[in-house]
């Protein structure tokens, strides 16, 4: 084979399957062949961001224009389609062209209408447009309201789509009807799997006022698997999570602590099984009465984004973090994944290692220290005759609160002056080590694993992390 294009147009289609459509566009200059076989491949995926009437109008005249060596427009292979409107005006021509396009795309499986203002005004055309693609599977709606709520209420595909996201807008608007119960608009997406939500404006209800804590088992949702709210209203919609049975992942964000009125309805529920629960919330006081659930559930890998608070000189805790830990360890966590801040002021209680032995013991830690200065040299000691396998500690931003900076100490350097052995000599079950000066996200809500490598040689986010096995230790 002399070169790629000898393969055959079937093996030449599966490849092309696999790259964007950058790559694909390049491919096509190639030869004619190759612009036949890539060319679907150059317009499966869009994104428009448009911010005038003019600027949309062609790019919509482009889709659905023949092109001259197909003789097919380019819309008519369409598979995944992303559009952001700004500002406030043109939503209505802009809806109305997108509805267009949507007509003609009949092969679209992802559709992301990101408004930032006025997708109410078009939510009835959207959702008639929207109802007629048979292979649509993930839809993502921005700014929705009550009339957009409706429309999902009554999409006749609404049993197919399995990954549905819906955010808000900060800035209140005239709502022309109540919003419909949440969970009743979820129920007709009886294969939905994926559910992210940003609730931004409090008045969204989750339920039917007519549900009972007698009659809740009723309105469960067994499809979904995966959740990821961030909710700035007083956390109506993290009672969702007993809602679903079946859930594994959960990530839930919050900057108010209190209030829930569908507590008391859902109290007797008890929470899946989790296999990765992730929060960060404002408040301290989120365990309780905010987070922790009816009936807690067991948590496999649990992820904290808010800082716990320890004492410097002693690694003790401060006294409002306690009920955190109380939560922790009635869901029974083998991984468990803390931002921690050094202070000097405040009430001491129990040391940092006695509020992390619970029964089953915890196996995994990784602790990320956002102020370590030098207290970090104590570490080992701090954490002697823990039942841990594997223990990751990352160094990721400044210096102790109160003190004065030291230009000289900077993260890689105090990562640098850790070493391996004074943490196997404390930790006698210890197998895996990990110590590095990685600038990590804190609460990622998207991301359920590790952190991406820097994909660019300016990225702040350095990889300097160091490992160590116990075996090699002990040769």
């Amino acid at each position: 084979m002399r070169s790629l294009l000898d393969l055959h147009d079937d093996v030449l289609l599966q490849i092309l399957c696999h790259i964007d459509g950058k790559d694909a566009l390049h491919f096509c200059l190639c030869s004619k062949r190759a612009y036949h076989l890539a060319i679907p491949r150059v317009h499966a995926t869009l994104r428009k961001t448009t911010y005038n009437n003019a600027d949309f109008a062609v790019w919509r005249d482009a889709l659905l224009s023949s092109d001259p060596a197909s003789g097919k427009p380019p819309v008519s292979v369409l598979s995944s389609l992303v559009l952001v409107q700004h500002g406030q005006k043109h939503q209505k021509v802009v809806g109305a062209g997108l509805v267009d396009v949507l007509v003609h795309a009949t092969r679209l499986h992802s559709v992301a209408v990101l408004f930032q203002y006025g997708l109410e005004t078009i939510a009835p055309r959207l959702g008639e447009a929207l109802g007629m693609l048979r292979s649509l599977r993930s839809l993502e709606l921005g700014d929705f309201g009550p009339a957009t709520l409706y429309m999902l209420s009554f999409l006749p595909n609404a049993r197919r789509i399995e990954s549905l996201a819906l955010s808000q807008q900060f800035e209140e608007s005239p709502e022309p009807r109540p919003y419909l119960p949440l969970a009743t608009v979820l129920s007709r997406f009886s294969r939905l799997q994926f559910l992210k939500l940003h609730i931004k404006r409090g008045i969204i209800p989750l339920l039917d006022p007519s549900v009972t804590s007698e009659t809740v088992k009723g309105h469960m949702l067994p499809s979904l698997r995966r959740l990821l709210i961030v909710d700035f209203s007083p956390c109506t919609m993290i009672d969702l999570v007993p809602l679903c049975p079946n859930a594994s992942c959960v990530s839930f964000l919050s900057i108010l602590p209190y209030g829930s009125q569908y507590r008391n309805i859902v109290g007797d529920l008890q929470w899946p099984p989790l296999r990765n629960f992730k929060s960060c919330t404002g408040s301290f006081e989120w365990v309780d009465p905010l987070l922790r659930p009816p009936r807690p559930g067991l948590v496999s890998r649990l992820v904290h984004g808010f800082p716990v608070h320890v004492f410097a000189s002693s690694f003790a805790l401060e006294r409002k973090d306690l009920l955190l830990f109380n939560f922790f360890r009635a869901v029974h966590p083998s991984a468990l994944v803390l931002d921690v801040d050094f202070i000097t002021r405040g009430t001491k209680t129990v040391k940092l290692a006695d509020a992390l032995r619970m029964d089953p013991p915890l196996r995994s830690l990784e602790l990320r220290f956002r102020e370590p200065g030098r207290y970090l040299m104590t570490l080992p000691a701090a954490l002697r005759n823990l039942s841990l396998v594997h223990l990751a500690v990352h160094i990721v931003m400044g210096n102790v609160e109160g003190q004065e900076t030291e230009p000289a100490v900077t993260r890689a350097k105090i990562a640098t002056a850790l070493r391996p052995r004074p943490f196997f000599d404390a930790l006698a079950t210890l197998r895996v080590l990990g110590i590095g000066d990685e600038m990590l996200n804190t609460y990622d809500a998207d991301n359920d694993g590790l952190p991406e490598d820097p994909q660019a040689p300016d990225d702040p986010r350095p990889r300097r992390t160091r490992w160590w096995w116990h075996l090699y230790l002990t040769f």
